[in-house]
């Protein structure tokens, strides 16, 4: 591989990987580390950490906007069917007016049927659009007012086909006792916002020859500094190894990974971050 094709591939721990839990001079086969290894396994374990840790803070945020909104008069209003309806309508594009992580708002009715959306000039043709299929859709009705509900990523039509998170929360009524009157979801933009993240921690783990991947807590590739796809990716972080640590793989590749920790505001949701950098910079990595 030449120096402009900084892609790295990645072996599994458990297929020819030397495992390192962040800091021990020796791994399980007592075959000793260098100083360098342990100093680099640790440095791109904790960009790792960083990064999965601002992933796990930025999507509870959102979590709170939904919950948040959903409890707003404007958006209850969307929904009366009502003349002022249509000032509701223009209260809750302003909403997200300024918020760039967010594709679009939908507010939808109990039956599914999107009655308005927040960024109205991208999104209008979704106007009467059947939601009722989609599971986040189904799940927040089914919880209820109070509660929230994230989904896989997906591309969604109504938003150009862009890969997103949904967040969805039901809407309720001014009594509390009253099933729900329908669903407020809101579209984060998945590839715009953790692009940047990923590469803010490629160029602090040292730029070219450095590859940074999110996994979902299936273990599955959400994103990755890879962009051509032509790499194979870690494999399983098993659950044997330590939240955060670092191994050496087959190919003499550090990598670093950490789960997403618990924080103040609750428990981590399952993300994994790795950052992976071969240990002799001026190699080639194949």
């Amino acid at each position: 591989m030449s120096d402009h094709d900084p892609t790295i591939d990645l072996v599994a721990p458990g297929h020819g990987a030397d495992i390192t839990p962040l800091a021990p001079p020796s791994d399980h086969h007592g075959h000793t580390q260098t100083l360098d290894e342990r100093l680099l396994g640790m440095r791109l374990s904790g960009l790792a950490l960083d990064m999965v840790d601002l992933l796990d803070r930025t999507l509870h945020d959102r979590s709170g906007d939904i919950r948040r909104w959903a409890a707003e008069p404007a958006v209850r209003a969307c929904l009366s069917g009502r003349p002022t309806s249509a000032t509701a309508i223009r209260e809750v594009a302003r909403i997200i007016a300024d918020r760039a992580f967010y594709l679009d708002l939908w507010i939808i009715d109990a039956q599914g049927r999107v009655v308005a959306t927040g960024r109205p000039a991208r999104s209008s043709t979704r106007i009467g659009v059947d939601a009722s299929g989609e599971p986040w859709f189904r799940d927040a009705l089914g919880l209820g007012p109070g509660g929230s509900v994230i989904s896989d990523i997906a591309a969604i039509p109504g938003c150009g086909n862009a890969a997103t998170l949904a967040f969805a929360a039901a809407i309720g009524g001014s009594d509390p006792t009253e099933p729900a009157h329908g669903v407020i979801a809101l579209f984060f933009d998945w590839h715009g916002q953790t692009t940047p993240l990923l590469h803010h921690a490629r160029q602090r783990g040292g730029g070219a020859g450095v590859r940074c991947l999110l996994l979902n807590p299936r273990q599955q590739v959400m994103a990755d500094t890879d962009a051509t796809g032509r790499c194979a990716h870690p494999g399983p972080v098993t659950p044997g190894l330590a939240a955060c640590g670092w191994y050496k793989d087959a190919n003499d590749i550090v990598i670093g990974y950490a789960r997403c920790p618990n924080h103040q505001n609750g428990a981590g949701q399952g993300w994994i971050g790795i950052v992976a950098r071969r240990a002799t910079r001026n190699s080639h990595i194949h």
